[in-house]
């Protein structure tokens, strides 16, 4: 086994999951299905601790017959929490995520072609532990033009680990 091969993949799944990855599932029009990563790491605002933002990215491996599409996706997320009071798991969050996004499809025997476009997403989550990593499971649906409109949606696991948790309020004690 190559040692610094696996030295590489082991650093980029340590970075990736550090910094808030969800692997996810996608579909657009017409049925091409995927999966891939996505990035978002978060940060709470507000006093309350119950609303939170995320700078978004994410690549997206998409298959059809005969050829597959490369989404790439940037933008940002904003989720609140149904009841910030709340510790622990079943605390259900709504949120939406806007993105620009690069659909380069690959069709065999052609050369790629590319068109930017953007997607806009309805996203619904809930913590499913207290660990320090923050494992959430989520879901979401929305609506994407690269070129002609499609409908999007996804489902993964999304992690937001203890070092991007606000630990307290300014003059309360830290927990």
């Amino acid at each position: 086994m190559n040692a610094p091969r696996v030295r590489s993949a082991a650093a980029m799944l340590a970075v990736l999951g550090s910094t808030g990855c969800a692997a996810a599932g996608h579909t657009s029009s017409p049925w091409e299905w995927g999966g891939g990563v996505h990035i978002t790491p978060g940060f709470v605002v507000g006093r309350d601790g119950g609303t939170t933002i995320h700078p978004a990215a994410a690549y997206t491996y998409l298959s059809f017959s005969g050829g597959h599409d490369d989404l790439f996706e940037f933008g940002a997320q904003v989720r609140r929490t149904l009841s910030p009071e709340a510790k622990g798991p079943g605390k259900l969050w709504l949120g939406g995520e806007a993105n620009f996004s690069v659909l380069r499809s690959k069709i065999s025997n052609f050369p790629s072609s590319s068109t930017t476009g953007w997607s806009v997403n309805a996203l619904a989550g809930v913590p499913v532990s207290q660990s320090k990593w923050g494992v959430n499971l989520y879901a979401g649906a929305g609506t994407s033009h690269y070129g002609s409109q499609g409908f999007n949606i996804r489902a993964g696991v999304d992690l937001q680990p203890w070092f991007l948790k606000r630990t307290g309020s300014k003059g309360s004690k830290r927990r």
